[in-house]
């Protein structure tokens, strides 16, 4: 099982995979993200959640950040989570 967030931040969305071992991969938005700018908080986590249900597979996002770049070092602000395997 991962866990998969969907972020924003403050220069585009985002994708982020995390295993058990705090491993992360990411995908950076592309024209397949679901289109949120006028939306409410409650319409982008909604559309988030069935983008994140969406996924099938993680192996060809990126993998040169780690959790704490991600999360820490990075203003990010999440959407919505899931856990689900991939």
């Amino acid at each position: 099982m991962k866990k998969l967030y969907f972020v924003e931040t403050n220069g585009y969305n985002m994708i982020v995979s995390v295993d058990k071992d705090n491993d992360c991969r990411y995908l950076t938005e592309t024209d397949e993200f679901p289109y949120m700018v006028n939306d409410t908080s409650e319409e982008k986590e909604r559309k988030a959640l069935d983008f994140l249900e969406s996924v099938e597979d993680d192996s060809s996002w990126e993998n040169d950040c780690n959790y704490e770049q991600i999360f820490e070092e990075f203003p990010v602000d999440i959407i919505a989570e899931i856990e689900k395997e991939l």
